[in-house]
């Protein structure tokens, strides 16, 4: 049991690890007698959702493409694909270590079916985002039913990531 625990606190920490936050791009200046900035030399903006909807979307894509990382055994490459916020949070290493442990004492998983999707814009202790709760009713090998609740974020290159893991 403590090292479920040890599980958790490694598995969500990415959620809870507060970071400021940068701004994606510079805004145009304004000044009399210059002219408009062509588009070549605006920078882009990180293209955002253009839906609520959208962004559940493609944020249950990025979830269930990283939990088949997971699945597979792919440790250190499901660390790669999560969210910045969450790399910096907990060491390849660890992260590694601490599924391996805990995916052989639960067992290969069976069965994930998505329970529920939320959009939020702002999660305890994180930073301003656009976040996507996302809720799965899972089944595994030593436990027919469990909640993995994976939480991508839009990362700053405008990818959605996971930057939290949980399951009970």
């Amino acid at each position: 049991m403590n090292l479920w625990k040890s599980f958790v606190v490694v598995m969500f920490i990415g959620l809870v690890v507060g970071c400021s936050k940068e701004p994606v791009g510079k805004p145009a200046k304004e000044a009399k007698g210059e002219p408009e900035a062509k588009q070549a030399d605006v920078q882009p903006e990180v293209k955002k959702a253009v839906s609520q909807s959208e962004a559940k979307e493609a944020a249950v894509q990025a979830a269930q493409d990283w939990l088949a990382l997971v699945d597979g055994g792919k440790n250190a490459e499901s660390w790669e694909q999560s969210a910045e916020l969450f790399r910096a949070a907990v060491t390849q290493e660890k992260w590694v270590n601490t599924l391996k442990a805990v995916r052989s004492s639960v067992g290969a998983i069976i069965s994930r079916e998505v329970a529920s999707a939320t959009y939020l814009t702002t999660v305890p202790n994180g930073p301003e985002g656009e976040y996507v709760v996302i809720q799965f009713s899972s089944s595994v090998k030593n436990k027919p039913a469990v909640v993995e609740t994976v939480t991508p974020m839009l990362d700053k290159d405008g990818v959605w990531r996971v930057s939290g893991y949980f399951i009970r």
